[in-house]
């Protein structure tokens, strides 16, 4: 493997480590379910954060990476605030590039939905997902809303998308010049045609559900969801967004993974609030 792929990996492991211990909130009321498997893979685990009384709609969360790194743990904090505001929250892990392709990841994502709705006998899904997983929880409902899988029937039960600091358009990142962007689009890109392949914008149509979307001005990759929210917009889709201004320093990327940061709390009540109104 690529060391500097293995670099990164041992980085955000060692930062997961370091962020969990200091992660002190403690939700008497949500109950936890953990590793519980979705899929063939090993790496098809997700852990189930829920009250006995939830809202309709249940959240499934696809974690960050750059489709390399990462995992659920990371987003636990965030996701047991979810938890505690009424929500049945699905955090999956999933497999990962260079070792497994985009495809591979769609289709995790599509298994991880099926067990999630039977699981927890709701019939409303709301895809989350931050920065890479923002990109694949796009890219499979817009081409479930295109019929671009054998079966696209999934696409009745999905009520919307929550995309925080996403990817959305492959063919344009590289001059973002984000931190890494050249190892993480090559993990996923073996062929140029590739960059329109799996990119979320390519699939954009007036059918795609309710979307909120979150970033900050400061982050690098802040225009891929400016343009993603003005496509939408265009195609009439039902769409929120919130653009943290420089000045709001807390909102620079994977602002998730620091909870109670102003920006994760702020777009996570924000985006409560949006699902509110579907």
């Amino acid at each position: 493997m690529d060391r500097n792929i293995q670099k990164i990996r041992k980085k955000t492991k060692i930062f997961g480590n370091a962020f969990m211990k200091v992660f002190k909130d403690n939700y008497d009321d949500v109950d936890e379910f953990l590793n519980l498997k979705y899929g063939r893979s090993k790496y098809n685990v997700l852990d189930v954060y829920t009250k006995k009384d939830t809202e309709d709609i249940l959240i499934l969360y696809v974690h960050g990476g750059g489709w390399i790194s990462m995992d659920k743990e990371l987003y636990k904090p965030a996701l047991l605030y979810l938890a505690n505001r009424g929500y049945m929250v699905f955090n999956i892990n999933y497999r990962l590039a260079p070792e497994h392709s985009i495809d591979n990841m769609e289709k995790d994502i599509i298994h991880a939905m099926k067990f999630a709705l039977k699981y927890s006998n709701k019939s409303k899904i709301f895809l989350m997902g931050d920065s890479a997983g923002a990109h694949l929880v796009s890219l499979v409902t817009n081409k479930l809303f295109m019929n671009k899988y054998k079966d696209s029937s999934l696409k009745d039960y999905i009520v919307g998308n929550g995309l925080f600091y996403g990817v959305f358009d492959l063919s344009i990142v590289r001059a973002t010049h984000f931190h890494d962007i050249d190892i993480y689009l090559s993990s996923i890109v073996k062929k140029n045609k590739d960059k329109v392949i799996y990119s979320p914008i390519s699939y954009v149509n007036k059918d795609i559900p309710n979307t909120f979307i979150a970033s900050g001005e400061i982050d690098k990759l802040n225009i891929e969801s400016k343009n993603y929210y003005e496509k939408l917009k265009e195609n009439n889709v039902n769409v929120e967004a919130i653009f943290y201004p420089k000045s709001v320093i807390s909102a620079h990327h994977s602002f998730l993974n620091y909870y109670k940061s102003y920006a994760c709390e702020d777009s996570l009540n924000k985006m409560i609030d949006f699902l509110h109104n579907i």
